[in-house]
């Protein structure tokens, strides 16, 4: 006899939103996109999948709203440590550091949260992975003005493409951060943030 599913407590909207959210990140940390489905997180959350069309629509609904929610959650303290605007009185190797020890340590403490953030999305809309790529143009622009006042402040080099070299500093920041999830005694944020140093002298 197949066993009988308990039935899930009953929950304002809301909250069982937000359960299911929770549901689908964690199958998306364990299984990836290939293993997402409605069925996935319905069978997570203990619930039936009539009740994630209810509140979703659709899967891409739900992750649209999954990516919205850990977007915020990832990139708002990444932006708040490298600010907005020229940094004042900082030397930029020492703010470079301290950024990437700061973006690390965010990515160890909220690892199913950098997970779905990090691993490229497969199997879903042209819309969720465009929402993933706006999240990385939103960086991308940002350590692009960095590098104009760093380069700036520090008399070079010149000839430097600040565009280009911006998306090869994310790119390089987001293998940085899959090194630490995967392996994090071997891959520190101290020993990361250190090789940046290293690659400034």
């Amino acid at each position: 006899m197949a066993p009988v599913r308990q039935r899930a407590e009953r929950l304002p909207p809301e909250d069982r939103r937000r359960e299911l959210l929770d549901a689908a990140r964690t199958v998306i940390a364990e299984a990836g996109f290939d293993g997402l489905s409605v069925r996935a997180v319905a069978d997570r959350a203990g619930v039936t999948r009539p009740v994630i069309y209810d509140l979703f629509g659709d899967l891409d609904r739900l992750v649209l709203a999954l990516f919205d929610r850990e977007e915020e959650a990832a990139l708002s303290p990444l932006l708040a440590l490298i600010g907005e605007g020229d940094p004042v009185g900082v030397d930029p190797e020492d703010f470079l550091v301290e950024a990437v020890e700061g973006f690390l340590a965010a990515v160890r403490a909220t690892p199913e949260t950098w997970h779905l953030v990090l691993v490229p999305p497969q199997g879903v809309s042209a819309e969720v992975r465009g929402r993933f790529a706006d999240g990385r143009h939103r960086i991308s622009e940002r350590v692009t003005e960095l590098l104009d006042w760093g380069v700036a402040a520090r008399g070079g080099p010149a000839g430097l493409d600040h565009e280009l070299f911006a998306r090869l500093i994310v790119a390089a920041g987001e293998d940085a951060a899959r090194l630490t999830l995967r392996h994090p005694r071997r891959y520190p944020p101290e020993r990361l943030a250190s090789l940046a140093r290293t690659g400034l002298t």
